[in-house]
């Protein structure tokens, strides 16, 4: 077989290969039961640090709350740590988020 051939004949393995795969992921998606990545699962509504805020904000959208892990601050003068978002102004607030907004500090409660 010429070099030409076998380097043909490896593409088309490798196509085929990568079409079995990709059909393979597409089954997989349809399985109601399949476990969803974690990222999908780490989300404001579901984390023991969020509370929900009971109105609209804006008005017309969503309830949102208010995250309070110490992970999360506006502390400028206190620990700052690699994992850590710090506002550095101080102005006495919180920080709201959406109930499907989500962070590496997510913990169940």
């Amino acid at each position: 077989m010429s070099k030409e051939k076998s380097a043909k004949s490896e593409g088309l393995q490798e196509d085929d290969l990568l079409n079995r795969i990709v059909r393979a992921w597409r089954i997989l998606r349809t399985i109601p039961d399949a476990p969803k990545p974690e990222a999908q699962t780490r989300r404001c509504k579901t984390c023991k640090y969020w509370t929900k805020s009971g109105k609209s904000e804006p008005p017309g959208k969503e309830a949102g709350g208010y995250c309070q892990s110490e992970k999360i601050t506006e502390d400028y003068t206190g620990k700052h740590e690699a994992d850590m978002l710090v506002y550095p102004y101080t102005e006495n607030g919180s920080f709201w988020t959406g109930p499907e907004f989500g962070c590496v500090h997510h913990d169940q409660p």
